[in-house]
């Protein structure tokens, strides 16, 4: 086979795909951070943007999932989901 067309095949087929991973994370982040909030009796709602500012990505790791969300009070705040082989599923919240 060509590797012109198959190139064409392909890279279209990988940046879909990515699109799809890519979204289908960040509503399982949402799902496990409005979790962490019912346990913890807070009423919250999820805001659109999933790429927290340079100062908290720098801290990011590989396969670290974030959101915002704002509070019952009006402040809005970042959360970070990470889930890790050791100390399991955790959210962190950050200003």
């Amino acid at each position: 086979m060509n590797p012109a067309i198959l190139a064409v095949l392909v890279i279209p087929l990988g940046i879909v795909l990515a699109y799809f991973l890519i979204k289908w994370k960040y509503r399982k982040t949402c799902e496990h951070v409005l979790a962490t909030l019912q346990q913890h009796g807070v009423q919250g709602e999820i805001i659109p943007g999933f790429m927290p500012p340079l100062r908290l990505w720098l801290h990011n790791r590989k396969g670290d999932g974030w959101c915002r969300v704002r509070l019952p009070d009006g402040v809005m705040k970042w959360a970070r989901y990470r889930n890790t082989l050791f100390s399991g599923p955790s959210v962190e919240f950050f200003d």
